[in-house]
């Protein structure tokens, strides 16, 4: 079950990954959409991520845009606007996942792009949701469906899911992978239900080069 994963395609562009609970589906958007929300991208200031800052944080940089993550982590509301390249690929992101990812696009008011250099990835990790994020210590919570979307594609760095029992702590690296994302200019994914929560465990393997990939949620 753990080893061998089937992908079928459906009636729409997405493909959805079996072998995995709930839904886990990808497909791809234009490359001119993803080259012009680059092109803004690159000229925009970051936020440098070190090791140990977050729970999935490995080390890379991130621009925010929507309702600004580092200051929903710090207990603060900061509307950040979207600028038109990243409102309309965010957009596209939505329909080529449809139906698996609700629409319309403006609701998906949380997007944040991850840059990686050589060495960086993101830690092996499940994600809090709607239950967790009720207590005293956060002022929101992010809805059901994670999309994303990758801009530069790296030969080694990409997302992967793991399965790992063992409550409290990370998987091993020897830990087998359970789905690895083929990632190519464009490959766009939502997941969502359990396999966003533990024992399902989400990461970026170590980047070799370069990758740039944009998270797009609803908060609420």
């Amino acid at each position: 079950f753990f080893s061998i994963l089937v992908v079928h395609f459906c009636c729409t562009m997405a493909q959805v990954v079996e072998g995995l609970p709930d839904s886990l589906a990808y497909a791809r958007v234009d490359a001119a959409t993803v080259a012009s929300a680059l092109q803004c991208i690159e000229s925009l200031p970051t936020y440098s991520w070190g090791k140990a800052e977050g729970a999935g944080s490995l080390s890379r940089k991130t621009i925010n845009f929507g309702w600004d993550f580092v200051g929903l982590e710090r207990g603060e509301k900061t509307w950040i606007e979207f600028p038109e390249e990243i409102a309309t690929l965010r957009d596209a992101v939505v329909a080529a996942l449809a139906p698996h990812a609700p629409g319309p696009g403006a609701q998906y008011d949380n997007v944040i792009v991850s840059i990686y250099g050589p060495g960086e990835g993101l830690q092996a990790h499940f994600d809090r949701d709607e239950r967790a994020d009720r207590g005293i210590s956060r002022i929101y919570y992010f809805g059901e469906q994670v999309l994303g979307v990758v801009l530069v594609p790296d030969e080694e760095g990409h997302l992967q899911y793991q399965h790992h029992p063992a409550k409290g702590e990370k998987p091993p690296p020897d830990s087998p992978v359970l789905f690895a994302l083929p990632e190519e200019v464009g490959t766009c994914f939502c997941m969502q239900g359990q396999v966003r929560h533990w024992p399902y465990y989400h990461s970026v393997s170590a980047v070799a080069q370069k990758r740039v990939s944009l998270t797009i949620r609803t908060t609420h």
